[in-house]
């Protein structure tokens, strides 16, 4: 039998797995207990209940999320290949908290929705406004630009899009709303030879 700790976190990988990609609703106890070769008796010892493991798994997803940005943010890359990285993480994690998930905690776990919304907002000002400062610092970003109007116009054209019902009715992922949004926000910032390398650097990632 594994230590206490080591099921705890096999449980948390396994369902974050299968939250991620089927929803939660669809996810039971029974199921996991049944899919790990463990207990119902063994899964309540680490969560009381399925609505706890799904707070814990959507807890970790964000500090994953929160400690990507900031490596990002605080590594020694100019501002054009951050937005470039930024993109690439965009495309291959962000979306976890794709329309299925989004759907299913909006209608079982309203507070938690709540909670992963705010995340978001807080990451795009982090984000956004490290970014710009840096961008206008290097002589990268048009000297028109008002950052506030920007990191604004930014996390409502976000929020208007990456919404679930509007998912529910596009063929594209949040990943590829969230990769999009990003590519034609910091274009349009940009002076003519920082977007060029912008572009450059996106053609060598397809």
């Amino acid at each position: 039998m594994p230590p206490l700790q080591d099921t705890k976190e096999m449980i948390s990988s396994f369902v974050r797995e299968r939250f991620l990609s089927e929803g939660l609703s669809k996810v039971s106890v029974a199921d996991i207990a049944a899919d790990l070769g463990i207990s119902k008796k063994t899964f309540y010892k680490h969560f009381r209940s399925k609505e706890e493991l799904i707070y814990y798994v959507v807890d970790r997803v964000m500090g994953d999320i929160r400690a990507s940005f900031t490596g990002i943010l605080s590594s020694d890359l100019d501002f054009i290949s951050k937005i470039n990285e930024f993109m690439i993480f965009l495309g291959r994690q962000v979306g976890h908290f794709g329309r299925i998930v989004q759907l299913d905690l909006r209608k079982h776990a309203p507070d938690l929705f709540g909670r992963v919304q705010q995340f978001r907002r807080e990451r795009i000002h982090e984000v956004v406004g490290q970014l710009l400062e840096q961008g206008i610092k290097e002589g990268k970003v048009r000297p028109d630009i008002n950052p506030r109007v920007f990191i604004l116009a930014y996390l409502s054209t976000v929020e208007g899009i990456v919404e679930p019902r509007v998912l529910s009715e596009e063929s594209f992922s949040t990943s590829e709303a969230l990769q999009s949004i990003l590519a034609i926000f910091f274009h349009g910032i940009l002076t003519k030879d920082a977007s060029a390398r912008l572009e450059q650097l996106q053609q060598q990632r397809t």
